[in-house]
C-alpha cells in the first residue's frame, strides 16, 4: 500500500478543487493554480493512472480570500 501524505494528517474532511472553488466563489482553475503554488499549504496532489486532482483540507479555506478578474495595469 502507497502512503500520502493525506495518511498522515488529522481526519479532517477533504475538498475537491471543484467544491474549495464553489465555496470560495472562484473558478476551479483558480484554486489548481493556487495549489501548485502553495497557498494551500495541506493541499494534496492525487495521481492515478487516469490523471491527477489537487484535496483540499477544509481548515485551508480559512482566511483565504480570491480576487476576481484580472488585476489592474499601473494608472488605471
Amino acid at each position: 500500500k502507497l502512503l500520502t501524505p493525506a495518511h498522515f494528517m488529522p481526519k479532517t474532511k477533504m475538498l475537491s478543487a471543484k467544491d474549495a472553488a464553489e465555496r470560495l466563489g472562484a473558478a476551479r482553475s483558480s484554486i489548481t493554480r493556487l495549489c501548485r503554488q502553495g497557498k494551500f499549504p495541506n493541499a494534496v496532489k492525487i495521481i492515478t493512472r487516469f490523471g491527477e486532482h489537487w484535496e483540499i483540507p477544509e481548515s485551508d479555506l480559512a482566511g483565504i480570500e480570491i480576487k476576481m478578474g484580472r488585476p489592474r495595469k499601473n494608472g488605471e
